[in-house]
């Protein structure tokens, strides 16, 4: 073609050959890269919209497997205003890891709804 640009015919190859890499998975994103180092965060967010954290206990979370950090976002005593507050988060090396360690702490930390006074789960 004059001027050195591409027929139209060959984009649209291009772009149907991408269209093949995505159906057979062989396509490459950014999330399903792993590098060196990579850490995993997830943060647990209390249910209820208006509690009190009574008690918070992470240490079932630092003590699992391939868990790097953990972080209080809420302390005692503290009133949670709405619902999904964050109250912890996790840093690991893989997202399961991540999620399962939140999942052993979501069974210590105790929050007592601010008006019906019951303690649950926060």
């Amino acid at each position: 073609m004059a001027g050195g640009g591409e027929a139209a015919g060959d984009r649209q190859a291009h772009l149907a050959g991408g269209r093949l890499r995505q159906e057979f998975r062989q396509a490459k994103y950014a999330y399903d890269t792993q590098r060196p180092g990579l850490l995993y965060g997830a943060v647990l967010g209390c249910p209820h919209a208006h509690a009190r954290v009574t008690s918070i206990d992470a240490s079932a979370a630092q003590k699992s497997k391939g868990v790097t950090a953990v972080e209080l976002l809420a302390k005692p005593g503290d009133e949670i205003q709405w619902a999904g507050y964050e109250v912890a988060a996790v840093a690991a090396v893989s997202e399961d890891l991540a999620r399962d360690a939140l999942a052993q702490d979501q069974g210590r930390l105790r929050g007592a709804a601010a008006r019906g006074g019951r303690a649950g789960p926060c």
